[in-house]
């Protein structure tokens, strides 16, 4: 089998969930013996309506091209990735990972219509988790039912360290946005760390000039901003931490929550999303509202005063990553709906050649 993955970001390049996403599963089915060809596209930019849709089509002629040079019999893209077009004689799949129209309060008409022609174009359309599932074809006015294919992680590369813990870390790891719940977790750590002068907090993914709002005044000298780490730095970063939190306002699937599991820390995560689909509020983990700082605080002040806890949710969460998420079993899951997909596209074909 010959599958072309389309994406607007992967590694080396500047990323988020989707692109490492991307770039895990080509080298996973790659590894099942398929062959991938991973197109990272240059995003259109998100300014400008004129310049959005020159960037699109310079999009659509790009992927045009690879979809005529390497001849596969599968195509997928992300929903924020469009207009895409199938191209005739090959299948097209559309994953769920967040489009804008679904995540947003307030969303763009523009942006949610160049989405939403994206995901009637596709074939098949999978996502990443029910929640992100009823939410877009809800947003988007869609009459899908995807099927859900969770993200999965490479559970030897993201596995408990053997370094000693520093007991008074509270790590975050993602994006400089606003949606990933930073203005809440300052007001929370404001609340930790009165009672707790020990109390550290650490971000991974932005310096200090970059975050979507300031560093309290009253916590400022306990906050370090790491900025971008290559990702092999990662698994580190998470064993070491005392606590690792994901606030996210809305999160599609929870990667950064999936790859701290891994590696047996204690995560509290957001409920607004898919994270409470394999994250089980006090079994393998916590579960907090972002918008609740005080909430958060009380789940924070547990997990750091209680390390018996913080160890029995950790190897927990260690056990439902390798159990649920190891990244050969996802991308086999993946594969056999390429495959099923496949032979119902050829069973169409003949019929309809007939």
């Amino acid at each position: 089998m010959r599958i072309l993955l389309i994406t607007e970001e992967a590694p080396p390049g500047p990323t988020g969930g989707i692109g490492v996403f991307y770039a895990d599963l080509a080298a996973a089915l790659e590894a099942a013996g398929v062959t991938v060809r991973l197109l990272v596209a240059k995003a259109a930019p998100r300014s400008g309506k004129t310049a959005a849709l020159a960037g699109r089509w310079k999009f659509y002629r790009e992927a045009r091209r690879a979809v005529l040079d390497f001849r596969p019999d599968v195509i997928e893209t992300h929903d924020w990735a469009g207009p895409l077009q199938a191209a005739p004689g090959h299948p097209l799949v559309v994953r769920m990972h967040g489009a804008h129209g679904a995540l947003r309060k307030t969303p763009s008409r523009f942006w949610s219509a160049l989405e939403r022609r994206t995901l009637l174009a596709a074939d098949a359309h999978v996502a990443v988790s029910s929640w992100i599932a009823r939410r877009t074809t809800h947003r988007l006015n869609l009459d899908t039912t995807p099927t859900v294919l969770p993200s999965g992680i490479d559970t030897q590369m993201f596995r408990p360290s053997q370094e000693p813990s520093n007991l008074s870390e509270i790590l975050f790891v993602g994006s400089p946005r606003k949606d990933k719940g930073l203005a809440e977790l300052f007001g929370a750590a404001e609340q930790v760390f009165g009672d707790r002068p020990w109390a550290t907090l650490t971000l991974a993914g932005a310096t200090e000039s970059e975050l979507p709002c300031p560093i309290p005044a009253s916590i400022r000298g306990r906050v370090r901003c790491l900025g971008r780490v290559p990702r092999e730095v990662l698994p580190t970063l998470y064993g070491r931490a005392a606590v690792v939190v994901c606030p996210s306002h809305a999160e599609a699937f929870g990667l950064s929550a999936l790859e701290a599991a891994a590696c047996g820390s204690a995560v509290i995560a957001s409920r607004r999303g898919g994270a409470d689909e394999w994250l089980e509020h006090g079994r393998n983990g916590l579960l907090t509202d972002p918008f609740d700082p005080a909430e958060t605080a009380r789940e924070l002040a547990q997990l750091l005063d209680r390390p018996r806890l913080r160890i029995r949710l950790g190897q927990a969460a260690r056990q439902t990553a390798v159990e649920q998420f190891d990244l050969a079993h996802v991308a086999g899951r993946n594969l056999r709906f390429y495959e099923d997909l496949l032979r119902q596209w050829e069973v169409a074909a003949r019929s309809t050649a007939a």
